[in-house]
């Protein structure tokens, strides 16, 4: 089975450097699949990466949940909750700006490898 990947967009990565974006912190609908998959991506490239823990969703059982935290964490992946650790304002901000830019130039999408 292939697996896709975030992150995979050279001009998506190029982006994020010419930003200066050293670390990110992530949310997202699911888990075990795409978000998992960016900050495994996003790890890859040198960049660090923090969980919003109580804004990730999952729709797969806690023991799948389980699993790939244990495999994110062994990468140096750190979950933190928003509203206690951090505060979502600033990264609303900086979502949107990432997000304006991939739908205008069309990047970041996931590819297969």
């Amino acid at each position: 089975m292939d697996k896709i990947i975030a992150y995979i967009a050279k001009a998506f990565r190029d982006y994020m450097k010419e930003q200066n974006y050293s670390e990110v912190a992530i949310c997202g609908l699911d888990e075990c699949f795409c978000v998992g998959a960016t900050a495994k991506g996003a790890v890859k490239n040198g960049v660090k990466v923090v969980m919003i823990e109580n804004c990730i969703g999952r729709r797969f059982p806690d023991a799948n949940v389980q699993r790939m935290r244990e495999g994110l964490r062994a990468l140096g992946i750190k979950y933190i909750t928003e509203g206690k650790d951090w505060h979502a304002e600033y990264f609303c901000k900086v979502f949107l700006d990432i997000l304006c830019i991939r739908l205008h130039k069309g990047i970041g999408r996931a590819g297969r490898y």
